[in-house]
């Protein structure tokens, strides 16, 4: 029994301190077929082994060993490649950076540069719309001060004989406004120079108008020796803007005297000796013999005249102010009829001359009576 002790106590040592026994033991209790770690390693390993006696292990040791070595050889050269790609993409993040912080770098320069650009544009905005207000004024100023080239090509009168048209009386307007307005600004603002120059450019532009315009009078009024007349509208125009000229009015309507006191004579004598056309009424010199008739035929002729004369004169003078056509009227009719004061005075002497007769006589100076209050 004491052996069968010291066996078992032997046993139970060998059991607690054998460790491969320990590991065996393990590998068999477990389930081997069904470890599929264990099949692949078992499939790796034993290709590599040949002939199994005392140095299998050693071999088998050796050939892992060396396969572990290759495959980390292989593992390092992998990762000498990856470690390459990486300093390679180091490099070129590095790069990258470089690029970045010059591109920053020039970003902040420019953003600078920019503000003072954007400073400087601003400021040249602002003086752009200081600038084009001022062109609106300056346009607006212009466009209000002086004459297009239309008007001043009207103020001229036509190019072939100095004769003027509506558009003339329209700029001849308008020159008095600049005129008027640049007066007034002068009054408005004191010394005002560009006001002072368009004052005076206006003044001149005036007096060539009005040279223009009498001209143009003085020709339309050589056309009045004619009968049968109509007068034309831009004669009464004429006449009507130089009435604020005095001197030069007076001398338009002398001009106008002077035509009518030509055609109203040469249509007297006319009467007196030829008679109306296609001889009706017949010369009033057939009724010499008959000084009543004679003298009264005369007068009645005069006064007829005369009230066409008077007719025509309003009619010219229709535009002017009433204290103008007051004040002209009777004495361009006086200075009219004046002409026929001669050759009336002639023929009534020469039937005067040989009438002795006192009722005729009287009857005469009855007949001079009445015209006499008739035409005053």
């Amino acid at each position: 029994s004491s052996n069968e002790k010291i066996s078992a106590r032997i046993s139970s040592i060998s059991d607690t301190s054998n460790p491969i026994k320990k590991k065996i033991d393990a590998l068999i209790s477990g389930k081997l077929h069904n470890d599929q770690g264990f099949i692949k390693m078992m499939d790796y390993v034993a290709p590599m082994v040949g002939e199994i006696d005392i140095h299998t292990e050693r071999r088998l040791m050796e050939q892992l060993e060396e396969r572990e070595i290759e495959a980390n050889r292989e593992y390092l050269e992998a990762f000498g490649k990856v470690n390459d790609r990486v300093q390679n993409f180091v490099s070129l993040v590095r790069s990258l950076k470089a690029v970045c912080d010059d591109m920053a770098a020039k970003i902040q320069s420019n953003k600078a540069k920019t503000q003072d650009l954007l400073t400087r544009t601003a400021a040249l905005q602002e003086e752009k719309k200081a600038l084009e207000r001022k062109q609106v004024l300056i346009g607006e100023f212009l466009r209000k001060y002086s004459l297009t080239a239309e008007e001043e090509t009207a103020l001229q009168g036509s190019s072939v004989d100095g004769t003027v048209d509506s558009k003339f009386f329209l700029a001849l307007q308008r020159v008095r406004q600049i005129h008027e307005d640049s007066k007034q600004l002068l009054r408005t603002n004191g010394e005002h120079l560009a006001a002072l120059e368009i004052m005076e450019e206006m003044a001149k532009k005036l007096e060539l108008a009005y040279e223009v315009l009498y001209r143009s009078i003085q020709r339309e009024c050589r056309l009045l020796n004619v009968d049968f007349l109509e007068l034309k509208g831009v004669l009464v125009q004429s006449i009507a803007a130089m009435q604020d000229r005095e001197v030069l009015f007076k001398y338009a309507i002398e001009e106008y005297t002077t035509a009518r006191r030509n055609y109203i004579v040469r249509a007297y004598i006319d009467a007196l000796t030829r008679g109306g056309g296609g001889g009706s009424p017949k010369p009033i010199e057939l009724l010499s013999h008959d000084p009543l008739r004679y003298i009264g035929d005369m007068l009645a002729w005069i006064h007829q005249g005369m009230a066409s004369e008077r007719e025509l004169l309003q009619t010219l003078l229709k535009l002017c102010r009433p204290e103008v056509l007051n004040e002209h009227c009777m004495a361009v009719l006086s200075h009219i009829s004046e002409a026929l004061c001669r050759p009336f005075k002639v023929r009534v002497e020469q039937a005067l001359s040989t009438e002795s007769n006192s009722v005729v006589l009287y009857r005469l100076s009855c007949l001079f009576v009445f015209y006499g209050e008739t035409m005053a």
